[in-house]
């Protein structure tokens, strides 16, 4: 599980930097981080805050167009405000599951 905090990690580095593909390298982080969230793996914990602050902070655009009531007159962004927003139910999911497992004793 260390191996998919690692490349979660790594694809949400290289999703903070990449226009417009960065949220779906963050869903895709997000989902690798889910699974070793589990095992209280460090990585999958700043990889899935790394992607809250890109999808909230760092992608203001992304952030305003799910927000937002007004539709586009050029692009069909209806599945886009889906889209975004299970991302983001992703990664607060993935703070909850680190938070809520015990970490591990060694005896």
């Amino acid at each position: 599980m260390e191996a998919l905090g690692i490349v979660a990690i790594i694809l949400s580095i290289i999703g903070v930097f990449t226009p417009m593909v960065g949220v779906l390298f963050a869903g895709i982080s997000g989902l690798l981080a889910l699974f070793s969230c589990k095992n209280r793996n460090s990585y999958a914990l700043a990889a899935v805050i790394l992607n809250a602050i890109n999808l909230v902070l760092l992608s203001p655009q992304m952030f305003i167009v799910a927000i937002s009531s007004r539709e586009s007159n050029f692009f069909d962004m209806s599945g886009f405000k889906y889209f975004f927003w299970s991302i983001l139910l992703i990664q607060v999911v993935g703070i909850i599951l680190y938070m809520k497992n015990k970490p591990s004793t060694v005896v």
